[in-house]
């Protein structure tokens, strides 16, 4: 069940999110959109650099359960400025350029911490659904379900307040 509700949350967080990250980029700082491209071209090179490393270690130590927990945090901790940084208008107003570079760092640390948790929570999500018996696939679904429900209700909000 934990890993039922770990799916959807992280799919549907995800989601209402990484459609939408552009449209952030383009209201909260100065950044072209080449600048944007560029940015959202970089996260799988991110993480093909974290997740091994932070996976070895992980197998290394045996402690699964704790990287995926520093995961979660550095996930969120680096996706924190998108919450805080609407809430300081004279920040994004008056230096532009600042709230990109916020913004770059903090995509890149909250994307490592994505594909770290999401790495070792599929690890830990294998070996309880084979302990259990429960099939693996039927987790995943879960969180393709969530994107779905969630997507389309973003849509729904965007479109019906005008936001994007």
């Amino acid at each position: 069940m934990l890993f039922y509700i770990h799916y959807m949350l992280m799919t549907s967080g995800l989601s209402g999110t990484s459609v939408l990250l552009a449209v952030f980029f383009k209201t909260y700082s100065d950044a072209s959109q080449g600048e944007i491209g560029v940015l959202l071209m970089t996260f799988p090179f991110v993480c093909l650099i974290i997740k091994p490393l932070f996976c070895s270690m992980a197998d290394r130590r045996q402690a699964h359960k704790r990287y995926l927990i520093i995961g979660l945090i550095v996930e969120l901790v680096g996706y924190a400025p998108f919450a805080i940084i609407p809430f300081f208008p004279q920040l994004y107003q008056e230096h532009p350029r600042l709230s990109w570079y916020i913004l770059v760092v903090a995509c890149h640390v909250g994307n490592g911490g994505l594909g770290v948790a999401w790495s070792l929570g599929d690890c830990l999500a294998v070996n309880m659904s084979q302990k259990n018996g429960t099939p693996f696939g039927r987790m995943r679904l879960m969180g393709t379900v969530s994107w779905g429900v969630v997507s389309k209700a973003s849509r729904i909000i965007v479109t019906e307040y005008h936001l994007g």
